[in-house]
């Protein structure tokens, strides 16, 4: 038997559906997901050609229109699907001669129908409406505005106020009729978020047709109870609360819950969606103007002196020339572009039509999905979900298939087992350090020994036969365990306290003139639990983990979370038990040897926790830096003594400038120049010394701080820079 199936992604959604006529199309099964969204099937048995229906609210006819298949399972076509197009009150109201969208009083609307002949109260008045207008007309002491109906009748012009009239009908029976119309529409949109769909189905003989689309439908929720035990597993209890919200009652539906999340949207597909088009003025031929011609020129008297009027004039009394005339260029211009116009009428209506002839090859036959095409694939949602267990994945979801058929009223919800089983159970207390502050709390590790995944939702625990507390669970995998707290643990406390942070050398060692230093930095977490219980317990550290820290290498922890490592503890009953969680991080601490003060390389250099290696570099740096400092302080006495001399040998030598060669005083001063000139002989020496240390010194420095051998400055002072020398004495 062929099987054919239509997907309309054009007809319509329903959320919160009933069937007007409940026997058309009775709902057989309903997959609900934990997203919001209900896979409703409805089936039937026909007999030959039949027409059924469904009623939709208005506001699911979206859903509808892009989820909605049908099929027929005997060898016949789905014919057609209709429904009501989308088309608003106010459009259809304006679209009857009389416009009822503004609620108009009797007047507005009497002026609705002017020229319309009308005939009021018993008949004895008739005449064509002119008009209502309002007059005034004094009541007691005020000025109040009549409206009066205007009339001409077979007698002649004739007002009457409008509050005198009882009746008026309208002579115009189609005109009449049209308002009834208008009228009855009104009444019917009371009840127009309701739509009809009717579905037509071509065929011979008895056989089932279906028809399934998504609905809005309360998200089904779950909540388990575990009833925990000593000496024997413990019972899990899940129930599923689903409710109706539809218009008609479920009679006996197969029902399947879905704990899958897919993608869902909603788009505007019942609304007309029109295309904007550009609004291009229509191409009108200028009119053709009277034209004058000028006379031959031999007709004209020769002696007139045409040069007076220059070229481009006009003689006084002469038409314009033809060439200069404007109406002889807009009738060719406008001819052009009225050609120009037609041509591209033209092809606008040829690009129309291979728009029309694109959409037709889409729905065209050979997609099999019009009728009589050939359906690519059979229908069936809820294959392999009837036939597997209880609960089973499919399609990336999970699913429980509800093994008893459910019967539930219209707004109603129930409450459905999906869970009744031993689950596997482990009672202890939880300490979540920065959270608990001194009681742990009570709770048991639960093991999903079920076989299916257990969805999220609220847990009751019951201990001893009686209510123990609340607790909440995620979702939960087969064969996964998962702590869970219900109370707070009175029979335990605990204290938790942090050490002072040590820190030692972990590795240190001395690269270009930096010592680096990797320090082992722990910090030690210390719980004291005491007892008050009667019996072993077990006891869960949870200690937060910090990105900045490690657990110590000797630390291992029974489980580790994205936040927290978690520790078991055994705490004897009545007894006292100390636990320390250690941790650890790496510092490090760069010192660099060349821009470090003394003060800061003395303490380094006395350090007891660095390598002998490093303390030797650090040391020889210490004592070069040492004997850089000393010589750089020499160098400048004896650069001052330098000057000094400099100065006293130029007072001299301007002293002796004004003496005789022969006078006592003269010769002093040559005597006293002498001695000088040995002083800064020797000063210059020794200050040539000093630069040779110093950069003798320098270099043995800089050899620390470099990998790369470097040749020693000269020792003998040549080509040193000497500021003393014979130019600083010349003068």
């Amino acid at each position: 038997m062929t099987t054919r199936i239509v997907c309309c992604a054009v007809l319509l959604c329903a959320a919160t559906s009933r069937a007007e006529e409940p026997g058309d199309l009775p709902l057989q099964r309903i997959v609900l997901f934990n997203s919001g969204l209900g896979f409703h099937e409805h089936e039937q048995q026909v007999d030959g050609s039949v027409e059924l229906q469904l009623t939709f609210d208005q506001e699911d006819i979206n859903d509808l229109l892009k989820s909605l298949v049908v099929q027929d399972l005997g060898g016949g076509t789905v014919s057609n699907v209709n429904y009501p197009s989308y088309w608003p009150l106010s459009k259809q109201l304006r679209s009857f001669t009389v416009d009822l969208t503004p609620q108009p009083t009797l007047a507005e609307l009497l002026h609705q129908v002017r020229g319309e002949r009308v005939i009021l109260g018993d008949g004895t008045i008739s005449g064509t409406i002119l008009g209502v207008e309002l007059k005034p007309q004094i009541i007691g002491q005020q000025v109040v505005n009549r409206e009066v109906l205007n009339l001409l009748t077979d007698q002649g012009l004739r007002g009457i106020p409008l509050d005198s009239v009882e009746t008026i009908a309208l002579a115009n029976e189609a005109l009449d009729a049209e308002l009834r119309e208008a009228l009855t529409l009104l009444t019917a949109n009371r009840s127009a978020d309701k739509k009809t769909v009717r579905f037509s189905f071509s065929g011979s003989g008895q056989r089932a047709v279906r028809i399934g689309y998504i609905r809005e439908t309360p998200i089904w929720k779950t909540s388990y109870r575990v009833v925990l035990a000593e000496d024997k597993p413990s019972l899990l209890q899940g129930w599923a609360i689903v409710e109706n919200t539809s218009e008609w009652d479920w009679q006996e539906v197969v029902l399947t819950l879905a704990s899958g999340r897919p993608v869902t949207f909603q788009m505007d597909l019942y609304r007309p969606l029109m295309a904007e088009r550009q609004t291009v003025p229509p191409c009108v031929p200028p009119l053709l103007a009277s034209r004058v011609y000028s006379p031959d020129l031999a007709d004209l008297d020769m002696n007139y002196p045409l040069e007076r009027f220059g070229a481009g004039g006009t003689a006084p009394g002469l038409p314009p020339s033809p060439v200069n005339g404007p109406s002889g260029r807009g009738g060719g211009m406008g001819g052009l572009a009225f050609g120009g116009g037609m041509g591209g009428k033209g092809g606008g209506m040829g690009g129309f039509g291979g728009g029309m002839g694109g959409m037709a090859g889409m729905a065209g036959p050979e997609d099999g999905q019009g009728a009589g095409g050939a359906a690519k694939a059979p229908f069936d949602p809820t294959q392999g979900v009837v036939a597997q267990a209880s609960a089973e994945e499919i399609a990336e979801q999970f699913v429980y298939r509800i093994d008893q058929p459910v019967s539930l009223a219209r707004r109603r919800s129930a409450l459905i087992p999906i869970v009744d089983q031993d689950i596997e159970t482990e009672k202890l207390s939880i300490f979540t350090a920065g959270e608990d502050e001194e009681h742990p709390m009570l709770a048991f590790r639960m093991k999903n020994t079920t076989g299916f995944p257990l969805t999220g939702g609220p847990i009751t625990v019951f201990d001893a036969g009686a209510y123990a507390g609340d607790a909440r669970i995620t979702f939960l995998r087969a064969g996964e365990s998962r702590l869970i707290s219900f109370a707070q643990d009175v029979d335990l406390n605990v204290r938790s306290t942090q050490d002072e942070q040590t820190k030692s050398v972990e590795e240190a060692g001395v690269e270009l003139g930096i010592v680096n230093i990797s320090y082992d930095v722990r910090r030690a977490h210390r719980y004291r639990v005491q007892s008050k219980s009667d019996s072993l317990r077990t006891l869960v550290l949870e200690q937060p983990r910090d990105v900045a820290w490690k657990l110590a290498d000797d630390q291992t922890p029974s489980e580790t979370t994205d936040s927290h490592y978690r520790f078991e503890v055994k705490v004897p009953a009545g007894k006292t038990v100390e636990t320390v969680i250690v941790e650890q991080q790496t510092q490090h601490e760069q010192l660099n040897l060349m821009t470090i003060d003394d003060e800061a390389l003395k303490r380094l250099a006395h350090r007891t926790d660095l390598p002998a290696n490093v303390l030797a570099v650090v040391n020889q740096v210490r004592q070069l830096r040492v004997s850089i400092a000393e010589l750089e302080s020499a160098l400048k006495l004896e650069q001052q003594l330098l000057a000094d001399i400099g100065a006293e040998q130029a007072r001299i030598r301007g002293n002796m400038s004004t003496l005789g060669k022969d006078s006592e005083l003269f010769k002093r001063y040559v005597e006293k120049l002498t001695a000088q000139e040995d002083k800064f002989d020797a000063a210059r020496d020794k200050l040539v010394q000093l630069r040779t240390d110093l950069a003798t010194k320098r270099w043995q420095l800089a050899q620390l701080f470099s990998s790369s051998d470097k040749a020693a400055p000269a020792t003998d002072g040549a080509g040193a820079e000497d500021p003393f020398g014979e130019n600083a004495r010349s003068g």
